[in-house]
């Protein structure tokens, strides 16, 4: 079978339909792009695309605490991965399929920042999106709230939340791992009532 981490053909996968997709999508306005990775190929097909369009796109990359990505990105040391619940992003190696230097910044997100977001978001907007899409749209609101002026911030949210109802939408679950969910749903009909 095909090996998705290390064939060149998954960025180019994301690079001739992704890219040109959210390009055409923002009228080519488009400032930021949030999109973790795991095997690397939708990060950064997209981002190739969209920095040959505009050099000044920035590519954010979240990657959670536990995986390898962000201490290669930053310092080019490889360190031992540790656990982490989100799904779907971070890894235990490097595949050949990511491009880090199209990565600008590397912002690290809990599992609890991810969940947290997964919960608000189908509070507040009705839809389900599983940790990788959370800890994307955690990340897309931490840089947006530090932006100045306009911008045309697009997160990627690559997972549907359906997969997941036996963890992150499971109050049972959640506490076994040690999170409050109470704490968590109050916030989020706290930014709700905003």
């Amino acid at each position: 079978g095909l090996n998705q981490y290390d064939s060149p053909l998954n960025p180019e996968a994301y690079y001739a339909t992704l890219g040109p997709e959210l390009w055409a999508q923002t009228n080519g306005k488009i400032t930021h792009l949030v999109a973790a990775g795991s095997t690397g190929g939708t990060v950064s097909g997209t981002a190739r695309f969209l920095k040959k369009k505009n050099q000044a796109i920035q590519v954010i990359m979240p990657d959670p605490h536990g995986s390898i990505f962000y201490d290669w990105w930053a310092h080019r040391k490889l360190v031992k991965p540790t656990s982490f619940e989100v799904e779907g992003v971070g890894k235990d190696s490097i595949p050949q399929a990511l491009d880090l230097s199209l990565i600008d910044v590397m912002p690290r997100f809990s599992d609890e920042q991810a969940f947290a977001t997964c919960r608000t978001i189908a509070r507040r907007m009705g839809m389900m999106v599983g940790g990788s899409a959370g800890g994307n749209v955690h990340a897309a609101l931490t840089l947006a709230r530090k932006l100045k002026g306009p911008a045309t911030v697009v997160a990627i949210l690559c997972d549907s939340g359906t997969k997941y109802l036996s963890k992150i939408f499971n109050d049972e679950w959640m506490a076994s791992k040690g999170y409050d969910v109470a704490a968590m749903d109050a916030s989020a009909a706290n930014r709700s009532a905003q």
